[in-house]
């Protein structure tokens, strides 16, 4: 106990610490053979370790997986299922009645006991650490619940396996550990892991929004988080884009609302150039600092277990929400489309197709001023006008989705044109303006030219 003592008193000193933490470890490994005398400090070795992690998170990382991988070593060997019961410790000769009293008869009422506690110390270290900076540190507390789950069966029964459903969608790790803990998890019992997965993504749908709103640190991995939830949905995204399924439809709603144009940055001019509709809309500047790298794995997902249903279903938003989430939607869109491998209902793409092009005619978006002629004011593109552009954009991807998937465009020569008319009032006159679709490529850049230049 007094390498305990040490370990929480010194956190400033990283040598003494570490030194303290080897001397624990070789005590620890002593006891895997005959854990009695360990199972009497199993609990302020547990709690010690585990509130002295929390209180210093961010400090000395090898110190804080090393103490992760002592707990889940203390714990198995306490509780595993292969420890023998002590009911023979009153027989026990040679030791003094004062140290035998201490002892603890490992009975069924102890290991319940002892494992509630430990429980509730996981619930802990993983309200703390689950969303650690360092993955390394995710991965080894996502290991440590699991080594215990596995080898202390009988007496944590299924009490941690929610932790390690969370912690699935936290690490970004591809190691094949984590792998093997998601198929373990689902193929025990399929039921509970779905509904698991179904809760989070009501969850999630909920709290990306204010989350990405309030600015709050680490919107990031909630994204993420999301990329887990539909990665092991697997097939169920299908099903649940098939019925329309309230959930599907809030997280279409709730990535509208997080991914905004910012209108501003809209025009910096950074002098790129795009090869495809798609390159141009992943370009576009997002408000309160997302990134579109969170979003596309996100999209990928979607297409590929959602397929066209899941196209259908952010259709259908895009037709009921207000007219402030067409531009976001537009691009989500245009996103899984791209992703899309075998769309199986043409009638999806038409349907979109006709419906942008309306939406486009509708629209009456602003001239841009030329630089040389601003005075005090610099204008900001207009809503319209990045709906307008969105919606362009969308319209090309559709269009190359139906001539590569559905052969609509079925003997038309390379480099052929397909026009969309869009009627637009300049001033109150009217005038024609041509969109041209060729190769993927539509003239998407006109709202943000001065119009004697396009």
């Amino acid at each position: 106990m007094n390498c305990v003592f040490m370990y929480k008193k010194i956190v400033n000193n990283y040598l003494c610490r570490q030194i303290t933490l080897k001397t624990l470890e070789a005590v620890v490994d002593a006891s895997k053979e005959n854990s009695s005398s360990l199972c009497v400090v199993l609990p302020g070795l547990t709690s010690t370790l585990a509130s002295t992690l929390c209180e210093s998170a961010n400090e000395h990382l090898d110190i804080i997986t090393a103490s992760l991988k002592m707990i889940s070593k203390a714990v198995r060997y306490c509780l595993g299922d292969s420890v023998k019961d002590g009911d023979d410790v009153e027989k026990c000769e040679g030791i003094r009645p004062e140290i035998l009293e201490l002892l603890i008869k490992r009975d069924e009422e102890w290991k319940t006991s002892s494992a509630t506690n430990i429980t509730k110390m996981i619930r802990t270290l993983c309200s703390n650490l689950a969303a650690h900076a360092d993955e390394q540190v995710r991965l080894t507390l996502l290991e440590m619940i699991e080594s215990i789950r596995i080898e202390c069966k009988k007496a944590f029964k299924e009490a941690l396996d929610g932790f390690l459903m969370d912690l699935l969608l936290t690490v970004r790790s591809t190691n094949l550990r984590v792998s093997e803990t998601a198929n373990r998890l689902r193929s025990e019992n399929a039921s509970a892991f779905s509904l698991h997965m179904h809760e989070k993504l009501r969850e999630l749908a909920e709290r990306i929004p204010l989350h990405v709103r309030k600015g709050t640190t680490g919107s990031d991995l909630m994204f993420h988080q999301l990329a887990g939830v539909l990665s092991c949905l697997d097939v169920d995204v299908s099903r649940l884009a098939t019925s329309r399924a309230p959930s599907l439809l809030a997280i279409f709603s709730a990535l509208a609302a997080s991914l905004r144009v910012d209108a501003r940055r809209l025009l910096i001019s950074r002098g790129q150039t795009h090869e495809s509709s798609v390159d141009f809309l992943k370009s576009l500047p997002l408000c309160f600092d997302v990134q579109i790298t969170w979003i596309v794995p996100i999209c990928k997902l979607l297409a590929k277990y959602g397929g066209i249903e899941a196209v259908d279903t952010a259709v259908s938003e895009l037709t009921e929400n207000s007219k402030s989430d067409r531009a976001s939607l537009a691009i989500l869109i245009a996103l899984i489309l791209t992703e899309l491998e075998s769309p199986n209902d043409s009638h999806v793409l038409y349907s979109l197709a006709e419906m942008c092009t309306e939406w486009l005619k509708e629209l009456r978006p602003e001239e841009h001023t030329r630089d040389d002629v601003l005075e005090h004011k610099i204008p900001v593109p207009s809503e319209e006008t990045i709906q307008t552009i969105t919606l362009v954009s969308l319209l090309a991807v559709t269009f190359t989705t139906i001539k590569e998937e559905d052969k609509r465009l079925k003997g038309k020569e390379e480099g052929e044109k397909v026009i969309v008319f869009v009627i637009l009032d300049y001033k109150r006159r009217e005038q024609c303006v041509t969109y041209v679709y060729n190769n993927n490529m539509l003239n998407v850049e006109t709202y943000l030219q001065p119009r004697g230049m396009q």
